[in-house]
Parts: C-alpha cells; structure tokens; sequence
C-alpha cells in the first residue's frame, strides 16, 4: 500500500534481508576466489630472468626453475673455473756469470782466496762453463781447481784437482780445452824451487761426457 504522498519505504526486516543477501553474495563471491588461487587456476605463472645469462626461467616452485637457454649463468662460471689452468712462472735458467763463488771457500779458512773465475764454452754446448782457483798460501802455493757446468738452476763438477803445488790452470790453445801445470819435485828439492813443471792439457770428449788427458809435456 502507498501512503499519502508516495510509497512507503521498505520495514526494517526487509532491509535485513536484503543486507544480508548483499554479505553472503560477497562472502561467497570471496571464497570461490580464494578456491581458484588455491587450485592454482589459469593464472600464469611469473617469469624470472637470470641476471648472468639473460635467460628467462618460470618459476615452478621454491629452488626449481625450467631454462629456456642452455644452462644458468652460475654453471657457466662454474665450467670455466673448473676448466682453467692456473698459470706460474717459472724461474730462469741459472747464469753461472752471476753465481757467487765466494761460498766456494771453506767457512772461517784463513790463508785461502779466490784467483779470478775463467769463463768458456769447454764442452761445445754454447754455454760457458766456470773454472774456479782457490789458492792457498804459504811456501807451497798450493791451488784446487773445480771445473763447474750450469743446468738449469743446478751446478755440476766436470772436473776437479786440488794439491797442486804452485799449480796453474788456464785455458788451452786448442777450443774447449784447459791445461793444468803443476810442479814436480826431485828428492830433496825445497818447497819452493821444484826441479821442474808438468803441463796436462784436457779436453771434452762428447761420447764418454768427460774431460781426457790429451797432451802432457
């Protein structure tokens, strides 16, 4: 019924009603969402991109990833760490012009120095080789020889004599040879006049890797 002047507004239960259909349509509305995100619905899934190939990966879980490229930037880093050679230096051949031949002489040995190192190529190989003097003092004049060749950072000994009396060792007419003069003395003969002198030349012999005596006058 319509009263004087229009229609009558609806009683309050029917403005119930009607609020309460209103709440339970949004209500419901909310829970069918919820069901569809839950269910995982036809919502894509959000891409990522790795950052070190440019790749761009879906995400299909907590850790998982599918690539779309040929692998991940960190296995990338990974095979080329694995595979790369950690280069050093290597040290340089020892230069026997340079060795410090001083440590030659015998700790605390009084009376004993170094006669000047003759350096030269005595065995062909196109390196020089070093004959060290150490000369000892007194009435004698006695001197050692060593003969030394350089191998990589190693010295070895060719040769070697030492107790000469008033002895020489210089270097021979002959390439890659040496000669060595020593006294020899006659019964009686005082220490510093020897009868007479001995010189003994050697040279390398490539076949045996030795030095032989090759003339001796």
């Amino acid at each position: 019924m319509s009263g004087p002047g229009g229609p009558n507004p609806p009683s309050k239960s029917t403005r119930l009603v009607v609020i309460g259909i209103v709440i339970a349509v949004i209500v419901l509305g909310g829970a069918i969402l919820m069901l569809i995100r839950a269910a995982g619905g036809d919502e894509p899934a959000p891409q990522l991109q790795d950052a070190t190939t440019g790749n761009t990966q879906t995400s299909t879980g907590a850790g998982a990833g599918t690539g779309t490229g040929a692998g991940t930037g960190t296995n990338a880093a990974t095979s080329a760490a694995a595979g790369r050679t950690i280069q050093t230096q290597a040290l340089p051949p020892l230069n026997i012009r340079q060795v410090n031949w001083d440590r030659m002489l015998e700790p605390g040995l009084s009376g004993a120095f170094l006669e000047p190192v003759i350096f030269s190529d005595l065995t062909g190989d196109g390196s020089d080789e070093a004959i060290v003097r150490v000369r000892y003092e007194g009435s004698g004049s006695i001197l050692d020889y060593f003969v030394y060749q350089a191998d990589g950072r190693d010295l070895f000994v060719l040769a070697a004599d030492g107790s000469l009396s008033h002895g020489q060792v210089n270097l021979g007419v002959a390439p890659g040879s040496f000669v060595v003069t020593e006294s020899v003395y006659q019964p009686g003969d005082p220490d510093c006049c020897p009868s007479r002198t001995r010189s003994m030349t050697y040279s390398w012999s490539p076949g045996l890797k030795e030095f032989r005596l090759t003339a001796e006058t």
